[in-house]
Order: C-alpha cells, then structure tokens, then sequence
C-alpha cells in the first residue's frame, strides 16, 4: 500500500485546491445520484472526505 501514497496524497491535494463549484461538478460526474436526495451541503462533503468516509 505505499507504492499508492504518493497518488492519495495528489488526490487529496488536488480536492483541497477546488473552489466549492469545481467541487460541486465533480462529484455530480462521479457520483451516481442517490434515490433520495439528502439535504447536505459542500462543508458537510469535505468533512467526510477528510474523515475517511465517503
């Protein structure tokens, strides 16, 4: 698992440099969409990412 230490590290780098719009539209890609919408904001997203969950 260190060989891909390098590429989280980018990952996360490159999510941390997105404005909350860029940030927004990316997920929309690669999200599928939930069968119930859940009221959650950006702030909320980004604190589960660094957290660990998804």
């Amino acid at each position: 698992m260190a060989n891909t230490d390098p590429l989280v590290a980018g990952a996360k780098q490159y999510l941390a440099e997105l404005s909350d719009d860029e940030f927004d539209t990316l997920v929309a890609e690669v999200r599928e969409p939930d069968s119930e919408p859940k009221a959650s904001t950006v702030a909320d997203g980004r604190e589960r990412f660094q957290n660990g969950r998804r």
